[in-house]
């Protein structure tokens, strides 16, 4: 969380741009002032703050988080023990299995789950989130 001064003259033109709008590739929330982040999706580039958020004059606070394509969870999920008992080629389930049935979680700690194995835990991540740099600036 990164706090901010900002001046009362200021808080109707402040707004997030972020230079390079392709630095957020998948989507990333931007918490403003603690109320509900703004989602990004790509190309969008910038979001005036002062009609969306309780700004003030004084201290405001600037929380970004970036979020990852579900295929590096999955591929993250690889590196735990396996949970179900699968076909040795192609990797495709062979039975339901009773914790996923009842509703419980991974017994190995998993998050995902899928009937077919996509990913192997040697793969590369996918560059996902933000980017590049996200400014505080005036907007015109």
């Amino acid at each position: 969380m990164i706090p901010f001064l900002l001046r009362a003259a200021f808080l109707a033109l402040l707004c997030i741009a972020n230079p390079q709008p392709t630095a957020v590739d998948a989507v990333a929330e931007f918490w403003v002032a603690g109320k509900q982040p703004e989602l990004w999706w790509p190309d969008t580039g910038r979001s005036e703050l002062a009609k969306d958020y309780e700004i003030k004059d004084g201290e405001n606070t600037l929380e970004v988080n970036g979020v990852s394509l579900r295929v590096n969870r999955m591929i993250g999920d690889e590196q735990l023990p396996e949970d179900s008992a699968r076909h040795p080629v192609g990797g495709t389930l062979i039975a339901w299995q009773k914790w996923l049935l009842d509703g419980k979680p991974s017994p190995t700690g998993r998050f995902t789950f899928c009937t077919t194995k996509l990913w192997n835990k040697d793969e590369p991540l996918v560059e996902s989130g933000l980017l590049g740099p996200v400014r505080l600036e005036a907007a015109k």
